[in-house]
């Protein structure tokens, strides 16, 4: 199971800080230009949504400091390396790749499944 997790609705069926991913889907599914953001903790989260959403949006996760006890537990970061994840809409539904260089925090890819296959067929 994944750390905990807070979310801020700026604009949705209701706004505020929540600690459940299964309320702020509820709130934000089917709204129309629904705008909401997860942090790692709550202070973070308290803090956000007394600014605006364009302060958040497109700045990838919060940064967070490990602990000493998290380093022992999980290890040290690579820095020199590059996070990439998928995300489907729907089922079957449009795909969509997207890559993060972990060193400065800067998007270094973001595809679409159109894109991706042709890349996959150009080196195939």
């Amino acid at each position: 199971m994944g750390a905990k997790k807070y979310y801020v609705i700026w604009k949705g069926k209701e706004t505020g800080v929540f600690s459940s991913w299964d309320k702020v889907k509820k709130l934000v599914q089917g709204y129309e230009g629904a705008k909401y953001k997860s942090f790692v903790s709550k202070e973070e989260a308290t803090k956000a949504i007394k600014k605006k959403y364009s302060d958040y949006q497109g700045k990838g996760i919060s940064k967070k400091t490990l602990s000493n006890a998290d380093k022992a537990r999980y290890g040290v970061p690579i820095k020199n390396s590059l996070t990439v994840d998928a995300a489907c809409s729907g089922n079957p539904g449009k795909m969509e790749y997207r890559g993060v260089l972990n060193h400065n925090i800067k998007r270094f890819l973001r595809w679409g499944l159109l894109r991706m296959a042709l890349i996959i067929l150009e080196n195939s």
